[in-house]
């Protein structure tokens, strides 16, 4: 795959050339959204509105194996909260993050200078990690800002002992932690999956971020009893730097 022109889609952008990516996350069995996954969608539409509009990519196969896309659920909402359907983009291919990554670069607008990354805190140091490494490895030049989404716990943390599998069971504080593993021991054997493809590892300091994030997120989460986190910083509007969350290197 040739990735030169940044994607198939051309024509001017409503936003110096932003795009938004928002991942998937495992559906419910019955097919329908878990609330972490419309709380992605209702984020993403949000950013599409500001200055006219704003492209979406919506990312993720079944990896439950329910009959429906994580990518068409997350479409079907977005029409929904009006997004024009010229707006979306679908990939229905990808099953983990750095395939979510790899398959957004052919669905990038011609000459995309920014991505704007949704998906929910606790996903999103290591999401953005990995976007990077993939992104760098095919000389795509858009820079990866985060606008992450607020979790709360949505199940109880009995739900998830009954069935450790249900993800959508786990509570922020076990969403974190398994985070922290998947960084740890999934993450480099991840950056292998791409057939035929090189993606080196992001430097040792780059990682060292993703895992301050991480653990800042868990040590707040856990002192106000493992029910929520609340960002020092958001994605609400897209004036200067600040607009985003960045690196909380210092937060460890």
């Amino acid at each position: 795959r040739a990735f030169a022109s940044c994607g198939f889609f051309s024509g001017a952008m409503a936003d110096e050339q932003a795009t938004i990516v928002v991942l998937g996350q495992k559906l419910n069995a019955d097919g329908s959204a878990p609330t972490p996954l419309l709380k992605r969608a209702e984020r993403a539409a949000s950013l599409s509105s500001e200055r006219g509009g704003r492209f979406i990519i919506c990312t993720g196969d079944d990896p439950a194996n329910v009959g429906v896309a994580e990518a068409e659920v997350m479409r079907d909402a977005l029409l929904g909260l009006g997004v024009p359907d010229s707006l979306v983009a679908v990939d229905t291919r990808s099953l983990i993050t750095v395939q979510n990554a790899w398959e957004a670069i052919a669905l990038l607008p011609s000459g995309c200078q920014r991505v704007l990354l949704v998906t929910s805190d606790f996903q999103m140091p290591r999401a953005r990690y990995i976007f990077e490494a993939v992104f760098s490895s095919q000389g795509i030049p858009a820079e990866i800002e985060a606008c992450p989404v607020e979790t709360r716990r949505w199940q109880s943390g009995a739900q998830a002992e009954v069935n450790p599998e249900n993800r959508n069971a786990l509570t922020l504080a076990e969403q974190l932690r398994d985070e922290i593993d998947a960084l740890e021991r999934r993450t480099p054997k991840d950056l292998l999956s791409i057939a035929d493809v090189e993606i080196p590892l992001p430097t040792p300091e780059r990682l060292a971020a993703a895992f301050a994030e991480i653990r800042a997120m868990l040590d707040e989460c856990e002192l106000h009893g493992g029910d929520a986190y609340t960002p020092t910083a958001s994605c609400e509007s897209d004036v200067g730097d600040e607009a985003c969350i960045d690196d909380m290197v210092a937060a460890s």
